[in-house]
């Protein structure tokens, strides 16, 4: 039976990204800015004669795309350097951990992860130096549940 949402305790603290981390092959990464990632599901439909719309199709998952937005420039060449030579072709997975005080952890498994560029965009400034580093990835499990069932 699925979880019962329940009115927020005014006394709790929320999840929030200033606890949010990515386990890359059992080292941990800290220092982004912002995380993000998408893998829409593409329905198809079933018309008629009708002006709406009779069936829908269950639908395909496509590649999931993200980007890591490194504010710490030098860990972003690091996590480079972790998955080695070729670095564009190495396919990882990746978890992504949220964390509130008293909550538990909400984990985002990103699973055939494989960057796909090492964006730089530096100007002058107090500002440190941050890097972009987009990635695709092949299906994705929220506290590991898949977003469609296998047949």
């Amino acid at each position: 039976m699925a979880n019962q949402y329940t009115a927020p305790d005014l006394e709790d603290f929320a999840y929030d990204f200033s606890r949010a981390e990515v386990n890359l092959q059992r080292k941990i990464y800290t220092s982004f800015s912002n995380i993000s990632h998408n893998q829409p599901l593409e329905e198809g439909v079933i018309r008629g004669t009708k002006a709406h719309v009779l069936k829908r199709t269950r639908g395909a998952v496509g590649i999931g795309q993200g980007n890591l937005e490194f504010s710490d420039f030098e860990e972003a060449v690091h996590f480079i350097e972790d998955l080695g030579d070729g670095w564009a072709e190495v396919i990882f997975p990746a978890l992504i951990i949220y964390t509130a005080k008293k909550k538990p952890p909400i984990k985002y498994e990103l699973i055939s992860c494989r960057l796909l560029d090492h964006e730089i965009d530096h100007s002058e400034g107090p500002d440190g130096l941050m890097a972009s580093l987009p990635f695709s990835f092949m299906r994705r499990k929220i506290n590991g549940k898949e977003m469609l069932l296998e047949k």
